[in-house]
Formats: C-alpha cells, structure tokens, sequence
C-alpha cells in the first residue's frame, strides 16, 4: 500500500448534480465491456454462489455426514477460491474468452460437485469449484475496472457490489426452495446452468 500513490482529479460534474446513478448506469450500459460482466455476475451470483446455503445440507443430507464433514467440504471450496484468485493475478489483461472460460469452467465443477459419490471426490471437485468461481469473479472485477474511465470507475465498481453481494441472499432463498424439493445435488445443477 506504500507505493500504491492516488490519481488527484476534480470533483465529477455529475456528483455534484446529483443523477450519477443514473449516469453510472447509463455508462455501463453503452459498453459491452462492461455490461457482460455485471449481467453474467448477476445470473451467476443468483443461483451459483449459494454455498453456505448449499454445502451444510450437502454434508448432511447427501454424504451423512457431521459439522466435520461441513468444514472438510468447506475448506475445500476456501483452498480453490484463494488458489484461484491468485492465479489469475499471473494474467496481465483479463480478455473476454478467458471470463467466458472460466464461468464454463465455474458450471462443470458445480456438475462434478453434484455427482461426487463420495466426499473424497467431492472435496476435489470442490476445489476445482473454488478456483474456477473465484477466477471468474476476479475476471469480472479486473476487467470493469480496466475497461471503466476514472469518472465512472467509482459507479460501476458500486454496480459491480450490487450484483455480486445483492444477488446471493435472493438467490439463497431460490436455493432453499430447490434443495427442499429436491435435493443440494440439485440445487448445485441448477447453479451450474447460468455458469456454463
């Protein structure tokens, strides 16, 4: 953080109007750059990233299993999320196919995740689910920035929290409903859906 060293820039015109939620969202809106990440972030997040919904029933419900099991599969999901983040900090400047890639990536380790026989495979599969879902969401994240003008870096990264944070608690109740029908194994494909 020593050498991190702010730009100084005027006070945004809009702010000082008012409307810059408008404005920021107008300015999203017009550039695919930005628009594809915060649409995919926000089909994603809704039925994908529920874990904490999902995971304690599937350690339960699907594999019989204790509070044990729970931090086993937990901690496997946490391995792949930090290992995955990381990675994607070796690439330089995050492209379309690389996003498009790893939210394929995110949907087939949630359906490796959903037909695990066992917890050992799940526990692997999990990871692999951690790497590809947290290098998607760092590709979305690095991509907005990079691809947003300083006046409008500030709106679309508060866009960018909407979708992310926003979407999940919805997307929780949607994935109660589906495990009280019919299992966490299903609630994990249809997760996978909006992913692939």
């Amino acid at each position: 953080m020593l050498f991190v060293h702010p730009l100084r820039q005027a006070p945004s015109q809009t702010l000082r109007r008012g409307g810059g939620v408008r404005a920021g969202l107008r300015y999203a809106r017009s550039r695919q750059q930005l628009w594809l990440p915060l649409v995919m972030m926000a089909l994603v997040g809704l039925l994908a990233f529920n874990f904490s919904v999902v995971l304690p029933l599937l350690a339960r419900r699907t594999f019989h299993g204790s509070g044990g099991t729970y931090g086993l599969l937990t901690t496997a999901l946490s391995l792949g999320s930090v290992a995955g983040s990381l990675g994607v900090g070796l690439i330089h400047h995050p492209r379309r196919p690389l996003l498009v890639a790893a939210a394929l990536a995110f949907g087939v380790c949630l359906v490796a995740t959903a037909i695990a026989p066992n917890i050992p495979l799940a526990c692997l599969t999990l990871g692999l689910t951690g790497a590809a879902a947290f290098s998607f969401v760092t590709l979305a994240s690095t991509t907005l920035q990079l691809h947003s003008s300083a006046a409008y870096r500030g709106r679309v990264m508060a866009l960018w929290v909407i979708v992310y944070i926003g979407t999940t608690p919805i997307g929780s109740i949607l994935s109660g409903w589906i495990i009280s029908a019919s299992g966490p194994r299903a609630a994990l494909l249809v997760g996978a859906g909006p992913a692939s």
